[in-house]
């Protein structure tokens, strides 16, 4: 993970999903705020950091078939509410069905201060309906319970200690 800090102020965490060399995220900039920023390894790593980690924005930038793109929104959709940007490389008549799919922006120009305007907006948003969010939907999985913005887990109404091995132990 690349990480900016300054003087424990909080980081807004990003996951980027990208080909690799698509754009210097490193050039990514959030006015006022710190970020940190996970590049997935491919689509695979960045599904499986989506069930582990919470993050503040999800930035797609692959070079693959639209109906792909729409697959993979519709898939991070159904595991997390965290804001999606996917960037294009043209102008796509696939915009409409992207932003169908789940994605918040699809962004055709490339500009990193583009970019880096609308993650800034998403994120303030995001943070704030989280902040005045009372009551949170559990992610079902059978007779596990999973609250993302909480960060616990239940099995059958039970509340299970989350630190690495522990759900596994706790289930067998």
């Amino acid at each position: 993970m690349r990480n900016r800090e300054m003087g424990g102020v909080k980081k807004n965490r990003i996951i980027v999903i990208a080909d690799e060399g698509e754009v210097l995220w490193e050039s990514l900039i959030l006015p006022e705020q710190q970020t940190e920023i996970y590049l997935a390894k491919n689509i695979q790593d960045a599904l499986s950091h989506l069930t582990v980690f919470s993050y503040h924005l999800i930035l797609i930038a692959v070079k693959q078939e639209p109906e792909i793109i729409c697959q993979l929104v519709e898939t991070i959709r159904k595991m997390v509410i965290t804001p999606v940007i996917v960037l294009l490389p043209d102008h796509s008549e696939m915009r409409n069905k992207i932003i169908q799919s789940g994605a918040d922006v699809v962004l055709t120009q490339l500009c990193i201060e583009e970019i880096s305007l609308k993650a800034y907006a998403l994120i303030r948003r995001y943070t704030e309906w989280k902040s005045e969010r009372k009551e949170e939907i559990p992610v079902m999985v059978g007779k596990l319970e999973i609250f993302p913005l909480q960060r616990t887990v239940e099995w059958e109404h039970k509340r299970i200690p989350v630190v690495k091995g522990s759900l596994i132990s706790y289930i067998c």
